[in-house]
């Protein structure tokens, strides 16, 4: 429940298989197992879908685009795309196999099969210095940005249906804070607006001009991963403009019903074990409200992704309880390091007194054994090289 995807996480070297049994204890957001043995019947990347048929007849769509996912605690969401153990059309499996998994919380191998991701493995030292006191720990920079996470911010345009847009960003595009999302214009009556300027300076002029424009800016620096238009009016009642962006949205959701119903003609937004979320038609809302804004006729949501590197402040758990708040970070070429492999980094130091307090002993030996077993592999390694 607590546990944030970062860029370099690995399973456990040591484990009481856990690991291997979360997978059937979560929901399809992370990890997706085959209800029966079945095949791979389609798969339609235009769409953005993937259907696998189990050998009673019932199907199984799963999304091929990232689905946005809302954080119940926080402000921000998540993007959660699956990596595909099955994708090729004819692709048999059996029951209880992983079809679909998100590979920030899981790895998987078919030596191993599914394995859940914990975080990375580093070299730690249990050690008391300055900067160690109570629940306060030091790392590296180069350890940070294997912390890294991703987090999703959404920006919201809205607009009455007269609006004129002028431009927008697609999704793929790249964006900094304050950059424009949506450039547009207010609709004024034409001949009136140009004889209030005839009437003007050039310098009022341009400022008159330049309010009727306005302009949506990104909160965050990252990727567009995903835009949803909602509208309370027909796009018959739009201007030009808007009218076909929001036709394009409209018609992206009706390929997918259409992709849908050929698998299931009785459902209506759930549908193959999938949930349609993208507006087909316009939203009826008795109090004329869309997602809670008031006198609006379109919306337009936007998806930022972007990069959230660790940083002094952060929280971390140095394997199970062991939580310590980033008092300090190394910058990369000071990193300390032990007489034992001195070309090895040392990118976490934390206070022995962690385990006292949560009395977690247990880490140690486990602590021991990960190193007997890290040890073991590169030995055996230069032994093999050798041999060659």
């Amino acid at each position: 429940m607590h546990v944030v995807p970062v860029a370099d996480a690995a399973p456990t070297l040591i484990s009481n298989g856990f690991d291997e049994a979360v997978q059937f204890h979560l929901s399809d957001d992370f990890v997706i197992n085959a209800e029966e043995d079945g095949e791979v019947v389609e798969v339609n990347p235009d769409v953005g879908l993937m259907t696998v048929k189990y050998k009673s007849g019932k199907t199984k769509t799963i999304s091929l685009k990232p689905d946005i996912i809302k954080n119940s605690n926080s402000n921000f969401y998540t993007s959660n795309t699956y990596k595909f153990t099955h994708d090729k059309v004819g692709e048999k499996f059996k029951k209880d196999e992983p079809l679909a998994y998100n590979d920030k919380f899981f790895n998987y191998s078919k030596l191993n099969g599914l394995r859940y991701s914990i975080g990375p493995l580093t070299k730690v030292a249990f050690m008391s210095t300055y900067n160690t006191y109570e629940d306060a720990g030091i790392t590296t920079e180069k350890f940070n940005e294997r912390m890294k996470t991703t987090i999703t911010i959404k920006d919201d345009a809205t607009f009455k249906r007269t609006d004129i847009i002028l431009d927008m960003v697609k999704v793929g595009d790249h964006v900094n804070i304050g950059d424009p999302l949506v450039k547009f214009e207010e609709s004024v009556d034409d001949d009136i607006l140009a004889g209030m300027l005839s009437k003007m300076n050039d310098e009022t002029a341009n400022v008159i001009d330049s309010e009727t424009k306005g302009q949506i800016k990104a909160t965050a620096a990252g990727k567009i991963i995903d835009i949803k238009v909602s509208t309370l009016v027909d796009p018959s009642d739009l201007s030009p403009s808007l009218a076909k962006i929001v036709r394009g949205y409209f018609n992206k959701g009706k390929k997918k019903i259409a992709y849908l119903s050929k698998y299931d003609k009785e459902g209506t937004i759930y549908k193959s074990g999938y949930l349609m979320t993208d507006d087909t038609e316009p939203t009826k809302n008795r109090y004329n409200q869309l997602k809670g804004y008031k006198n609006i006729d379109v919306l337009i949501e936007f998806f930022i992704e972007h990069d959230d590197v660790m940083k002094v402040g952060d929280k971390i758990a140095v394997y199970g309880p062991n939580k310590e708040i980033i008092s300090e970070v190394i910058p990369k070429g000071f990193e300390p390091y032990s007489e034992f492999r001195p070309d090895e980094d040392i990118e976490v130091l934390t206070s022995p007194g962690t385990i006292s307090r949560r009395m977690t002993i247990g880490i140690v030996p486990i602590m021991g054994a990960n190193k007997v077993l890290v040890e073991l592999k590169r030995k055996i390694a230069d032994m093999a090289k050798f041999s060659g």
